[in-house]
């Protein structure tokens, strides 16, 4: 009997605790001048010859290196990320045949700019002529 009195004792005890709960919410908001940026070039050339498509995007290519050499970029930060070949056809409706018009060649040079004063030179460069 004394074992059942404590028994049903701590039963009660028990169910009286409230269970402990942790809840936490909150906001932050953080502003800041931004110290870099992420530029992606791309160079495309469309020509009769692979030979002629390869060495336009290459040559456009070198240019773009150079920049980012007097630019002072270190190498480390400059990538070129992807090459794409590809052949050109149009559809002949005539013979029901693709015809070859030539080549496309593509390559892109991803920066990493930690100077962002060089920016715009480096984006302005993409819009002069050869």
């Amino acid at each position: 009997m004394v074992a059942s009195m404590l028994a049903a004792a701590s039963m009660a005890t028990a169910a009286e605790t409230p269970l402990r709960l942790v809840s936490v919410t909150g906001s932050g908001e953080v502003k800041a001048q931004p110290d870099m940026a992420y530029v992606t070039l791309g160079v495309e050339a469309r020509r009769p010859t692979l030979a002629e498509a390869r060495a336009e995007v290459n040559a456009t290519v070198e240019r773009l290196l150079a920049l980012t050499r007097e630019l002072r970029i270190e190498p480390k930060f400059v990538d070129s990320t992807r090459l794409q070949v590809q052949p050109d056809y149009r559809w002949d409706e005539k013979s029901s045949s693709q015809v070859l018009l030539g080549y496309v060649v593509s390559r892109q040079v991803d920066v990493e700019l930690h100077d962002l004063d060089r920016l715009g030179t480096l984006l302005e460069s993409r819009s002069r002529p050869a």
